[in-house]
């Protein structure tokens, strides 16, 4: 459309656009995915809006006739022309800066071809100053070719990428390889994933990185490097004092390294940020750690209890203000929260229709005094009865919740979700991005699973329907067997006692605590479907094998 407005403007040497129906071929766009939408949101696009290739061949006789349209178009005037090299010096592209009338910055790139000028990327794009980085030891990143100038320009070797904050993978980084990297982001979310993804760019190049954290710079949100060096020259430093304060500053980079990062997680457990998620069951929390992060099964045969038992996690959690989300794959809401209540409530019967048509005053007293409660703890129950859902489904509601900022999902049960491949293939895939999300976000996950049989004699992970994927991926694993009330010596805090159960927990995993092989009895409580937990059976005991 903006050639469209100056076309009788340009050279006669200009290709003309055609009148009628377009041609790709000549359309002058970008790759939607290539920019910054903050900074190229007005650059030339189709009529009908989608995006374009990177090889259109519109062409302009020279920079001028560019910078005319822009001026015409938007008004004000050229901030900056920032030309790209390749390595031995010749021209790869330039980024055109241009600071509108109304203020709003505008970035176009640019090519010059033997033909003229083509408003695109490069075919290969290179790292910004390239020819000035060969021979240093140590390199500064940012973001954006404005204040890569201005901290060359105080002697420090910069460089950044093309393409705005999303586009770092396409920029070829190999020359920085084995080089001290200091990655300077801007304050806000787009600065920080720029630097997250050039770090692991960089990583896998042998580089050894350092990040300066914008927050312990007296930084605004949203500022950046040009901010801090306009607050130094406003306080009345001189150019010599801006350089050595800008020194201490690299200095004082913190590492990226693998060793950083155990570092930071202690920390972060210092501060309570990495505290693990309680059940509220004393032994089962000493012998088995819930940490942010984990991929957690629970197992059981039909009857167990398993999904009461995650109802009643989930209410506690609730109550602890844990944020919680659990995807019911059996029956539909209605059907949870009425178990749910019945547990919250103390009164097991409202699950039971004959009880609750003979006392329906009290079942109706009962819900409108749950009311409230109800409608906010069945706001983390989530069902949809009308639908099949598959494994893929599985994996974007879980993806979503944790976007959501929950803390704990539960998903029950996990292998109802329908496969779309062999079920070897598709098991292990669903494992695998499910533990991905909780270690990227650290989300805890439990699945609620069955058995590959009914019943079975001594539990084990080979025993876990879904194959072999579950019990490998998982970090903790617990199987809930329900049998006849028996009597187990069993370890309390008051000391080991003989005490009767109708439920085992066994614990067949424990990846962060010693819990591996242990086992708890619990009691089940037919007045209001909650468990109890009793204590840590005493395996050395006759009688308890």
């Amino acid at each position: 459309e903006i050639l469209k407005e100056h076309r009788n403007d340009l050279s006669e040497n200009s290709p003309k656009l055609p009148t009628g129906g377009v041609d790709k071929t000549q359309v002058c766009v970008l790759p939607t995915g290539d920019v910054d939408k903050s900074e190229n949101s007005d650059l030339p696009t189709r009529k009908n809006g989608n995006s374009t290739n990177a090889s259109s061949k519109t062409q302009f006789k020279s920079i001028d006739d560019i910078f005319r349209i822009m001026q015409d178009k938007h008004g004000g005037e050229l901030e900056a022309l920032h030309e790209y090299h390749n390595p031995d010096g010749t021209h790869n592209q330039y980024v055109i800066r241009w600071r509108g009338q109304d203020t709003k910055k505008y970035i176009w790139p640019c090519v010059h071809t033997p033909a003229g000028y083509e408003l695109r990327f490069p075919e290969s794009r290179v790292l910004y100053r390239l020819p000035t980085l060969a021979d240093a030891k140590t390199v500064i990143v940012l973001e954006g070719e404005f204040k890569t100038d201005i901290l060359a320009g105080y002697g420090f070797p910069a460089t950044t990428s093309s393409g705005g904050s999303k586009a770092a993978g396409r920029t070829d980084w190999r020359p920085l390889a084995g080089k001290n990297v200091i990655l300077w982001p801007d304050y806000d979310t787009p600065g920080k994933g720029y630097a997250d993804d050039v770090k692991r760019i960089l990583e896998g190049l042998g580089c050894r990185v350092k990040i300066i954290h914008p927050s312990e710079l007296d930084l605004a949100v949203s500022e950046d490097a040009k901010d801090y060096i306009d607050q130094l020259r406003n306080a009345k430093y001189n150019e010599l004092e801006i350089k050595e304060n800008l020194t201490r500053v690299f200095a004082r980079a913190k590492s990226t390294g693998a060793g950083q990062e155990v570092v930071s997680v202690l920390s972060s457990i210092a501060a309570g940020q990495y505290e693990p998620i309680e059940t509220g069951f004393h032994t089962l929390d000493d012998v088995m750690q819930i940490l942010p992060g984990s991929l957690n099964l629970v197992c059981g045969s039909p009857g167990s209890s398993k999904s009461l038992l995650m109802l009643q996690l989930a209410a506690r959690w609730y109550r602890e203000k844990i944020k919680t989300a659990v995807f019911e794959l059996e029956k539909d809401r209605v059907f949870h929260l009425r178990r749910a209540l019945a547990q919250e409530s103390g009164l097991a019967m409202l699950t039971n229709n004959k009880w609750t048509k003979r006392n329906a005053e009290l079942a109706q007293k009962t819900a409108l005094e749950h009311l409230d409660w109800m409608d906010n703890f069945g706001r983390m129950i989530f069902a949809y009865p009308e639908k099949i859902i598959y494994q893929r489904d599985v994996i974007e509601w879980t993806r979503q919740r944790a976007d959501a900022g929950c803390r704990a999902v539960v998903i029950d049960p996990a292998t109802k979700a329908e496969r779309q491949d062999e079920p070897y293939k598709a098991d292990g895939l669903f494992v695998q991005q499910l533990a991905q999300i909780a270690t990227m976000t650290r989300l805890v996950i439990f699945l609620v699973l069955h058995p590959t049989k009914s019943l079975v004699a001594m539990p084990d992970l080979s025993q876990i329907a879904g194959g072999a994927s579950y019990g490998r991926f998982a970090d903790n694993a617990v199987w809930l067997e329900n049998h006849e009330a028996k009597t187990s010596s069993v370890k309390t805090c008051c000391g080991t006692t003989d005490t009767q159960h109708d439920r085992t927990l066994w614990i067949l995993k424990s990846r962060d605590g010693a819990g591996t092989g242990s086992r708890i009895a619990f009691k089940f409580n037919n007045d209001n479907l909650t468990l109890r937990e009793l204590g840590k059976i005493d395996k050395r005991k006759k009688g308890n094998e």
